[in-house]
């Protein structure tokens, strides 16, 4: 079923302004493992991740996760960070115990496998949260058990992924038992401003068991510019209410 939807957003926030020239600012939270950070002529090492400097907004910063604390640290840092950045995940299971920081920036986060890689919502916690952010690459990792309730932070939709006013790229990721109280039990892409921009693709990923009172599996919401899926496996995805059966994708 067709469905084009429109929900009240708050309003678009605009980015942090850069740095002016010569100036360095570092990120409070900080991993434990120096970053090379370069940026044009200039190079800044830094304990986990800042940004840098003399005018020039940094081109990528790389940073590892073994556990939730080192991963919301690396967040944290890459957010600071002005750039896309990317953080790799050790394989092994990290279960939530509190909801990771919101991704506000450019962003790839790398697994070491589906089903090696595991990303465990506990039933309690959506897995990832990104809000203009411009774009936010996920892959070769699983998400399972996210939930979003009703009273979760921007509502009850995207039960492991909430990618709003940022396009969302998954690769060989397995999504699996997620729940949303609204739409999307997996993923929920969104952007209530127009022109339509932001995209979503998925490509050689599952999606299975996923769960939510409208839209089961993946929601597209608002003024999207495109949807590509390739390659992917959407199984047992089910609506609660009824009305959107075991649909996969609602846009």
């Amino acid at each position: 079923r067709a469905h084009l939807g429109f929900r009240h957003r708050r309003p678009f926030r605009s980015k942090r302004a850069t740095p002016s020239a010569g100036e360095v600012t570092v990120n409070k939270h900080l991993t434990k493992k120096p970053i090379v950070v370069t940026s044009g002529a200039s190079v800044v090492t830094l304990i986990g991740g800042g940004l840098a400097v003399g005018g020039q907004a940094v081109t990528a910063a790389d940073y590892t996760a073994t556990d939730q604390p080192t991963l919301a640290d690396a967040i944290t840092a890459a957010n600071t960070n002005i750039g896309p950045d990317t953080i790799t995940i050790a394989e092994g299971t990290i279960t939530l115990t509190e909801a990771l920081p919101v991704i506000e920036d450019e962003l790839t986060i790398i697994g070491a496998g589906e089903g090696v890689t595991v990303l465990d919502g506990d039933g309690a916690y959506r897995i990832f949260r990104a809000t203009d952010a411009n774009a936010l690459t996920i892959s070769d990792m699983t998400l399972q058990n996210g939930f979003a309730g009703i009273d979760t932070a921007s509502g009850g939709s995207g039960g492991a992924v909430l990618a709003e006013r940022t396009s969302l790229t998954l690769e060989n990721v397995t999504m699996s038992n997620n729940y949303a109280r609204l739409d999307g039990g997996a993923v929920e892409v969104t952007n209530n401003s127009v022109p339509p921009q932001f995209t979503l693709d998925i490509s050689d990923s599952t999606f299975d068991y996923n769960t939510a009172v409208n839209t089961p599996a993946v929601d597209v919401n608002g003024f999207i510019s495109s949807v590509t899926i390739s390659n992917s496996t959407f199984t047992d995805n089910t609506s609660s209410n009824g009305f959107f059966g075991t649909g996969a994708l609602t846009v």
